[in-house]
């Protein structure tokens, strides 16, 4: 039977490793959306958008998570949702007969208009539905040219 070699301290390294490049990302700026790119797979959440006079409201589906696990983020013109659902599996000899739900991380990027009020954005996470309101600023209404 062969000796088992079992080192109590051997997982400190990986969790050295990752703390050092968390660290490094966050001098670098490095967003959570952009840690996500390097997924190979992300799932896209339902989402309704609706205009309805000075604003714009984005209400996405996220069952199951927490506000502590979803980011939004304004990267230019755009409005980024992004997060991740972990898959948690039944304790014991679980066999699982359907998955439909989606798990892992997801993003939704929706465009924001030109005269959005980036500064204003609100956001409620309530019941698994995520609604961010972007008011739009009034733009000036221009006098006639009576000539």
């Amino acid at each position: 039977m062969g000796k088992l070699n079992w080192n109590p301290w051997a997982g400190l390294d990986d969790l050295r490793d990752q703390m050092d490049r968390l660290l490094e990302e966050a001098i670098q700026g490095v967003t959570p959306t952009d840690r996500l790119k390097d997924k190979g797979f992300m799932w896209a959440p339902a989402a309704d958008v609706v205009e309805t006079g000075g604003t714009l409201v984005i209400q996405v589906e996220l069952p199951g998570l927490g506000q502590d696990e979803v980011t939004l983020e304004v990267k230019g013109r755009e409005l980024w949702i992004a997060g991740e659902r972990p898959f948690v599996r039944e304790a014991g000899e679980a066999v699982y007969q359907v998955l439909e739900r989606s798990y892992g991380p997801f993003a939704r990027k929706f465009p924001l208009a030109p005269d959005a009020d980036l500064k204003n954005i609100s956001a409620v996470f309530k019941n698994g539905l995520l609604t961010v309101t972007v008011p739009r600023r009034k733009r000036p209404k221009k006098l006639l040219d009576v000539g």
